[in-house]
This record gives structure tokens, C-alpha cells and sequence, in this order.
């Protein structure tokens, strides 16, 4: 019970999140030449009982004219039990604040209407366990061994993120109404999230940062979270030998122990991507290096992009008003 109960306050992540973006900070919307759908599937520990399944389905768009970026999210996470299942959906929307000389600055902002269920029926309780034998009871007594409980709410994110052809710097502060997500307590709200990403892209052709075919580029990145009682670092580089995408990246801040007293370290992250006319495909392992180690059989995460309606077409363009934008944010 006090594990489950736990759970809802740590906000599940995804190893590519920079193609999970809208979930990653709500002033990624709109943040590309074209509109995208995205779909990810993430499964983490699969040799756990642990085991976590999250999807993710996204849509976004930016409107130049308007200087907006208007998108969608849904997400829904499951522990392998079925214990605890978490729904979650709701828009995004930016507004493009600074767009001079190829240097952009946008702020975002997200709702979530969020539904938690929690089901006990699933689970094993002390009196259907004998310490020779296993579980030997089919039924227990419990009184909370039958629990089904359900709770709805409205979380709240916002951003800002900055951005030049070759850089970029983004701030997001998740839960800033600081819901209560919690099924046992009315008193426990969900700490506010804060991150910090940024990244830098060398060109190692002379494509000048144009969005062409066959790019070969080299991008430095880090995802900097704070919730709570807990820190973590991402930091790694992305290979782009266009249409193949190589990235790896670790998980961890061991200069700083968690409050358990362990090494502060997650896992070694190693990604793949495909490009192939407006598709990509990426798929991430995450190797365990913290106590838990390789029996959890890591972590599979696939992604699939759909990029289309590049907004500098040239048929919708009024001449002298139209501008072109490059966006250096890796899709892995």
C-alpha cells in the first residue's frame, strides 16, 4: 500500500524525450517547421513486478501568422499489476514572444485533466502468504485487499524556451497548482516539478543549420529535474548521419547521493532513429546501473514521428512576410 501510494508522485519519463517534447515543456508546441504527430511506448523493468507500460500520442502545430503553437497530449501509464492506472490528456499552446534574426523566444502553457485508479484486487497481502510454501490463500481478509478508488483533477505546466539555429535553453515548472494526486490522503499534493534543458549543434557539413537532406550534425544536450526530494541529470550527445540518428546518453548526478544514501545513477541510455520522408522511427534501451541493477531487463522505448505541412511552403507564402524557421531540437 505505502509503495503504491507513493507511485503517483513520481512523474514517469521518457529516455527520448526530446521526442516526447510537448510532455518535456509546453513551449516545445509548435517548436518545428512542420506539424507533427508523435506516438511513443515505453516499457520499463519488464523483468520487475515494478514494471511500468506508459504511451504517449501528441499533436502539434505553429501558426505564423498568429505566432502561436497549438497541440494536444494523452498519456497513459500502467503498472504491471494493474494496481494503479494513470490517465492523462489535455492542450498545449505557445505564444511566440521574440522572433528576430533567427533567435526565438516562445512561452507555453498545459492543462492535464488527470484520472488515477487504484485497484487493490490485483494484488498479494500478508495473510495469503506462508513463508515455506508462498501464497497459499486465494482470498484475503484484508480489509484493503478490495480497494477500488478513483480520483480526477486539473494539473497545470508552463515554459519558456529560447532558442537560436545552433542552441538552445528551455525552463518548465510541472504542477504548479500542486494537485492532489494522492488516493489515501486529501493532504498530500504533488510537489512542483522544475527543469532545466539545454543543447548546442555543430554542423559538420556546410549546410549552415539548413534542414536538408543528408545533414551530418553533432548535438550536445542535458535535462536538469528537480521534484521534491529528488534530482536527476540527463546529459548526452546525439550523431546525425542523415537519415540514421545515433544518440547516448547517461542518467544520473553520482557526485550527489540520493536520500537513501545510494549513488545517485539511473542508467546508460543508448537510441536509435530512422528518418524516411516525413517519418521517423527512434528506438532507446535503457541499461540499469543504479542498486537494482540488470535484472530488471532495463528499459524498451519505441517512438514514431510524422512531420508534415512544413509552415515555409512556399505556395502558402506571401511574398516579403513569410519567413523560414530552423529548429536545432534533436527528435530523439
Amino acid at each position: 500500500m505505502v509503495v503504491l501510494n507513493s507511485l503517483p508522485a513520481q512523474d514517469v519519463q521518457f529516455s527520448q524525450f526530446y521526442a516526447t517534447n510537448l510532455s518535456l515543456n509546453p513551449a516545445f508546441t509548435g517548436a518545428t517547421r512542420f506539424a507533427r504527430v508523435t506516438a511513443a511506448q515505453r516499457l520499463q523493468w519488464p523483468n520487475s513486478q515494478g514494471s511500468v507500460t506508459s504511451s504517449l500520442l501528441a499533436y502539434d502545430r505553429f501558426f505564423y501568422y498568429q505566432k502561436i503553437g497549438l497541440g494536444g497530449l494523452l498519456q497513459y501509464d500502467r503498472l504491471a499489476s494493474g494496481a494503479l492506472n494513470n490517465f492523462q490528456v489535455g492542450p498545449t499552446a505557445s505564444y511566440l514572444i521574440y522572433n528576430q534574426k533567427k533567435k526565438y523566444l516562445r512561452m507555453g502553457l498545459g492543462f492535464n485533466f488527470v484520472n488515477k485508479r487504484y485497484a487493490t484486487s490485483s494484488l498479494v497481502f500478508g495473510d495469503q502468504l506462508d513463508p515455506d510454501f508462498g501464497k497459499t490463500i486465494a482470498q484475503s481478509q484484508d480489509p484493503n485487499s478490495n480497494l477500488n478508488q478513483n480520483k480526477s483533477y486539473l494539473d497545470i505546466n508552463t515554459g519558456i524556451l529560447y532558442n537560436t539555429q545552433l542552441a538552445w535553453v528551455g525552463l518548465a515548472v510541472h504542477h504548479i497548482n500542486k494537485p492532489n494526486g494522492n488516493l489515501s490522503s486529501d493532504l498530500v499534493k504533488t510537489p512542483i516539478k522544475y527543469g532545466l534543458h539545454a543543447g548546442y549543434k555543430i554542423m559538420l557539413d556546410d549546410q549552415k543549420g539548413l534542414a536538408t537532406s543528408l545533414r551530418k550534425e553533432i548535438s550536445f544536450a542535458m535535462n536538469l529535474k528537480h521534484q521534491g526530494l529528488a534530482n536527476q541529470l540527463d546529459v548526452g550527445s546525439y550523431l546525425v548521419l542523415e537519415p540514421v540518428t545515433f544518440g547516448l546518453w547517461y542518467r544520473g548526478i553520482p557526485l550527489i547521493n540520493s536520500k537513501n544514501g545510494y549513488t545517485n545513477q539511473d542508467a546508460l541510455v543508448a537510441m536509435v532513429g530512422m528518418d524516411y520522408w516525413g517519418f521517423r522511427l527512434g528506438y532507446s534501451y535503457d541499461i540499469t546501473i543504479s542498486k537494482l541493477g540488470l535484472k530488471t531487463g532495463g528499459t524498451h522505448e519505441l517512438s514514431l514521428m510524422w512531420e508534415f505541412g512544413e509552415v515555409s511552403d512556399p505556395k502558402k507564402r506571401k511574398p516579403g512576410k513569410m519567413k523560414t524557421m530552423y529548429m536545432p531540437f534533436p527528435k530523439l
